[in-house]
């Protein structure tokens, strides 16, 4: 999502090839939450049991949902303008700094599981010519009140919410979400599609459990404008699956309704 204003070129975001929202897939990491396992537990084995000796026919055994998308702490946790992180100033537990240089010097945090695959994904398009920096991984609800207020002030809020996700709306929260960029003048600008680094992780990054989370002509359902940068963790399962599935937004995927402007 998107910084302060300050650093990135409003314009080119706002009214340019720029935006905040493009979803690719790409995926390398771990299991969904919640997936029903084929042994059972020792009180269902145990009921099986009890069932058979009086000659009942027991119950069917309630599948556990495959996907968590309203649990703040899931891999699959979905964010939009219309489903707001609960509690809203949320809190990974498991935040880590990924071994990848990030462009301000800064210390930038990212969920275990994320940052482990990020590092990956980095040394893979490193070896493939396409190297990267992180711009921005996890923010707290505090930060993204300051950056939100930044591009309210700068661009008023009709602009401001294609530009920057509102406190407890961001998926930067879930630490799930990082900002990529290279070395050259396309950082959190829509041309960095056209880059190395940028082309090179749209095709590749669902092999290492990430999506680009807001592709171009998604906005009506998204939410925001293309913002090749943008990547979301899912697990790599997960994440090969959207793509293969060919849905352009996880709205679509996992059958949500579009969200393209807060309630």
């Amino acid at each position: 999502m998107a910084l302060e204003p300050n650093r990135r070129n409003v314009l080119g975001l706002v009214f340019g090839t720029a935006g905040l929202a493009a979803l690719t897939a790409c995926s390398n990491g771990p299991t969904p939450d919640g997936p029903t396992t084929d042994g059972g537990s020792a009180a269902e084995t145990g009921s099986s049991a009890a069932a058979a000796a009086t000659g009942e026919v027991p119950a069917p055994a309630q599948s556990a949902p495959r996907w968590n998308l309203d649990d703040p702490a899931s891999l699959t946790v979905i964010v939009n303008k219309h489903r707001p992180l609960n509690p809203m100033a949320f809190e990974p537990g498991d935040l880590v700094s990924p071994s990848i240089a990030s462009s301000s010097g800064r210390t930038e945090l990212l969920r275990a599981p994320a940052a482990e695959d990020l590092n990956r994904l980095a040394g893979a398009a490193k070896v493939a010519g396409a190297p990267f920096l992180i711009l921005s991984a996890f923010r707290s609800y505090d930060t993204q009140v300051g950056t939100y207020n930044s591009w309210v002030s700068s661009l008023g809020r009709a602009q401001a919410d294609i530009a920057s996700a509102r406190p407890g709306f961001s998926e930067h929260q879930t630490g799930l979400a990082v900002d990529i960029g290279d070395s050259g003048n396309c950082n959190l600008r829509g041309c960095f599609a056209e880059q190395p680094a940028g082309q090179w992780v749209k095709d590749n990054c669902h092999r290492f459990g990430f999506v680009v989370r807001y592709q171009p002509g998604m906005q009506q359902i998204s939410g925001y404008q293309p913002e090749p940068w943008h990547l979301r963790y899912l697990g790599i399962e997960v994440a090969s699956d959207v793509v293969s599935s060919g849905k352009k937004t996880l709205e679509e995927y996992f059958g949500l309704a579009a969200a393209p402007d807060y309630l």
